[in-house]
């Protein structure tokens, strides 16, 4: 199944992406399991910062990851590739 495929499936349109990483906001941290171009799928906890200027790819959103290896690394995303976001302060919610 490809990324779009599974998106439809869990209906998570880039739309509603991007309405939710507007509700989370900038430096408020979040997890966000999206398909890779190559296929693979992962799961990054980051956090996105104030753009300086406009986005030199508008296709990615770029994002500071907070936990694992990659800590302290940008990492991005495509919205049409997202199977599933949540907030720190949601997943509390849950604990």
């Amino acid at each position: 199944m490809t990324s779009q495929e599974t998106q439809h499936a869990l209906n998570i349109s880039p739309e509603d992406v991007a309405a939710k990483l507007l509700d989370i906001g900038y430096y408020r941290e979040f997890t966000v399991i999206f398909t890779k171009t190559n296929g693979e799928q992962r799961k990054i906890t980051g956090f996105l910062e104030a753009p300086s200027g406009p986005p030199k790819n508008t296709k990615a959103v770029p994002m500071k990851v907070t936990q694992g290896d990659a800590a302290g690394q940008w990492r991005s995303f495509r919205l049409d590739s997202v199977l599933g976001i949540v907030s720190a302060a949601d997943a509390a919610i849950f604990y």
